[in-house]
């Protein structure tokens, strides 16, 4: 059985990668989809071969927990007629992936070895776009999903792989069973 968390973008996938390699799940794979409705449907296809299981990872964009259930009724309705239903389960950060997992940018920061320079902007959101530019490869660089795996500090991202949205996924994703020796 192969494992798979689809995000909307890179940030979420690197970051994600991090923590399951820190965590050691590099066996999970993760792949970015590129927006909200792209992930839903590549996730939803991977899940439709019976060798997958695949966690969908969308940011809810929102913190209004009612906006966040309509999100998963609405999939669960679309799921319920594939044949990959159980196989695929969508998980939503409130209200992104960041700032459910960390308690605010310097966190994030902290976790990740990121050092602002002097022109870091106070102002809550673009902090947080210019720590997530900060562990984005550079856009011409042509690395492998092993190479753009960050560095982690293992004592800060403890506490970060044991929020309840990272052992959820991990508990949704099996391990992978040892083959049998020949």
């Amino acid at each position: 059985m192969t494992s798979y968390i689809v995000t909307e973008g890179p940030a979420d996938a690197i970051v994600l990668r991090a923590l399951l390699h820190e965590a050691g799940r590099e066996d999970i794979r993760v792949l970015e989809a590129g927006g909200k409705s792209s992930a839903v449907s590549l996730g939803t296809s991977l899940a439709l071969n019976d060798d997958n299981r695949v966690a969908i990872v969308v940011d809810a964009d929102t913190t209004d927990p009612d906006k966040v259930s309509e999100q998963q009724d609405i999939f669960q309705d679309l799921q319920r007629d594939t044949s990959g239903y159980e196989a695929c389960r969508l998980f939503v950060a409130m209200p992104t992936l960041e700032e459910d997992l960390f308690r605010d940018v310097e966190h994030f920061s902290s976790v990740f070895n990121l050092k602002f320079g002097d022109d870091r902007i106070d102002n809550g959101r673009k902090d947080w776009i210019s720590a997530l530019k900060m562990l984005l490869p550079k856009p011409r660089a042509r690395l492998s999903e092993q190479d753009v795996i960050p560095k982690v500090r293992a004592d800060a991202a403890e506490q970060v792989i044991d929020h309840r949205l990272i052992r959820e996924l991990i508990s949704f994703l099996p391990t992978p069973t040892a083959l049998p020796v020949p």
